[in-house]
This record gives C-alpha cells, structure tokens and sequence, in this order.
C-alpha cells in the first residue's frame, strides 16, 4: 500500500536502504549518505536519550 511507502521513508531501515541504493546501485558519491547516516544518528541520539530516561524512572 502506499502509505506503508510514506511510512517507510522515515524507519531507520528506509534510510539505510535509501543510503546504501543511492551509493551502491545508482552509483552516486558518498555525499549522498550524508542526510541519511545523519537522520540515523540524530535518531539514535533521541531513542539513546529516551531509553535512559525511562530506564531511571524504575
């Protein structure tokens, strides 16, 4: 369905995929996996921050 096409753009697995299609398969330079290894760590940093603000509260 499409919007499972919308929703996947934003799972961290998307941007890996879109990362790694754009640099391996279309064959564009590394600058392209800039926004994407960036929107993954930004991630990462939020869910990093959640985790251990949850886990305090036990």
């Amino acid at each position: 369905p499409s919007y499972m096409q919308t929703v996947a753009k934003f799972t961290p697995t998307g941007l890996t995929m879109k990362g790694l299609t754009d640099l391996i398969v279309r064959g564009l330079g590394f600058q392209t996996v800039i926004t994407p290894s960036l929107t993954l760590l930004g991630m990462s940093l939020i869910f990093f921050t959640l985790g251990i603000y949850f886990l305090r509260l036990e």
